[in-house]
């Protein structure tokens, strides 16, 4: 499907110009001449990408740029706003208003078409990662400049030392005081040393760009930078290297130079936008934990488990390892719950879960597979230590009564343990996810026999035999 931009533009002859660039690139173009027909095209079809015209700082244009960022169904959808090179004026409205870019006439066509392909990416991996929950509305960028709660660490890199702490010491007048600017040229080698920044601002030379274009790709190829944000400010009159950090993935460029009030502007919105990306991970990951683990334990889950036994008896196999599968269950913790209320019961799995997990070796698994029944797959084990082991968890949790302060209770609680050995299960036919069903048949012995015990399933004559650890 076309990537459709939307030109809002009344001068026939920059529409035509405008038209002429970007069709090279083969974009389906919608143009309009009115803002009104704008406003009815935004909400009957949104696009992928906004230009609107503006020639003054009170042009209802750059209303409409902040309709479109304050609507949660257009907020997305990035806007380059188009102005006269002279108009600082509108070039700060623009960016109060959430602009993502401001464009001064004339440009060229190679960075308007890389400043298009740059604001397209950022916005489909926006778009990719489908969280779009109104808890996670990214704040109105208008409001950046005056927000007290904005927080950020900013670094100038560059190679003129007295350039970099005069940007920064001006830029700093317009930023809100929890912001830190510094400046430092003995970048990019430390990388790897000192504390990543959340945004980056790089000084170009275009007279000799190299090293801060060379600074740039350091920045994408090292795992603890890539989540910042890059902000690169061009000195010199050539706009070509603005094309080279665009393509190598800077998140906004200053075309017209440094300006201290406009540079923290955008500093500003790539702050929000940091922490917005930042937010969106950790709704990630949180959603990734809440998929594997149980959220009352901390432990993995059954479907964890299941998977990882697959990849545990795929690897012994490789390897002609042995690998150990205990089903661990505790004993009348029915009784737990009917004397003493869930409340408590989820204590004392709390605890068991505890004690299990530090007892076991960081390669080992335990998971929580059932409402008192834990699974703990043990690679690269031989059976007799297996068997101590499991003796060793039945003894930690029988030992020990478990406390509950809130009733100032002690309850003795016990374990029993069904165990197999992998190398047993597989050379007899059983298929890896038949393992946790052996185990299971071992632990039901151990129930049989008394409970607070440790049942080792062998195999005899093609049968599987239960004894005693």
């Amino acid at each position: 499907m076309p990537i459709r931009i939307l030109i809002v533009e009344p001068e026939k002859v920059d529409r035509i110009n405008l038209r002429t660039q970007l069709s090279n690139a083969s974009y389906d173009l919608i143009e309009t001449t009115s803002l009104c027909d704008a406003e009815i095209q935004l909400r009957k079809s949104p696009p992928d990408l906004v230009m609107l015209s503006a020639v003054s700082p009170d042009d209802e244009a750059l209303l409409l740029c902040k309709d479109v960022k304050g609507l949660e169904s257009t907020r997305n959808i990035p806007v380059v706003v188009l102005c006269p090179r002279a108009s600082r004026a509108v070039r700060l409205q623009a960016l109060r208003n959430g602009a993502d870019d401001v464009l001064c006439r004339p440009f060229q066509e190679a960075v308007l078409l890389a400043r298009v392909r740059s604001l397209l990416r950022e916005r489909d991996a926006i778009e990719a990662a489908g969280l779009h929950h109104p808890e996670e509305r990214m704040p109105n960028p208008s409001h950046a400049a005056r927000s007290s709660d904005l927080r950020a660490t900013v670094l100038f890199v560059g190679q003129d030392a007295d350039q970099l702490r005069h940007w920064a010491s001006s830029t700093k007048d317009f930023m809100p005081a929890r912001v830190s600017l510094y400046a430092r040229t003995d970048l990019p080698g430390s990388l790897s040393h000192r504390p990543v920044p959340d945004v980056f601002v790089i000084a170009l030379n275009a007279g000799a760009p190299e090293s801060g274009l060379r600074f740039l790709a350091e920045i994408g190829a090292r795992l603890r930078a890539c989540q910042s944000r890059i902000l690169v400010v061009c000195t010199g009159a050539s706009s070509a290297p603005l094309v080279d950090a665009l393509e190598l993935r800077a998140h906004d460029v200053m075309l017209e130079g440094y300006e201290g009030e406009e540079l923290a502007l955008r500093l500003c919105a790539q702050i929000r936008r940091k922490h917005h990306a930042d937010q969106r991970r950790a709704h990630m990951r949180n959603e990734l934990q809440a998929a594997i683990k149980d959220s009352l334990t901390g432990l993995f889950n059954r479907r964890y488990a299941r998977s990882h036994l697959e990849k545990i008896a795929k690897r012994a196999r490789e390897r002609r390892q042995d690998f150990a599968v205990m089903v661990a269950d505790l004993d009348h913790f029915k009784r737990v719950n009917d004397s003493y209320g869930h409340l408590t019961g989820d204590v004392v799995l709390a605890e068991v879960a505890r004690r299990l997990r530090t007892a076991l070796r960081t390669e080992d698994l335990v998971a929580r597979i059932g409402g008192e029944e834990f699974l703990i797959v043990m690679p690269n084990i031989s059976r007799a230590r297996a068997q101590g082991i499991a003796d060793r968890l039945c003894r930690i949790i029988r030992e020990t009564p478990i406390v509950i302060p809130q009733r100032a209770l002690r309850l003795p609680i016990t374990i029993s343990i069904g165990l197999v050995m992998g190398r047993d299960c597989v050379a007899h036919g059983v298929c890896n996810a038949a393992l946790q069903d052996m185990a299971d048949r071992a632990l039901y012995r151990a129930k049989i026999q008394g409970r607070d015990r440790v049942i080792l399933g062998l195999w005899h004559k093609g049968q599987l035999q239960e004894t005693q650890a």
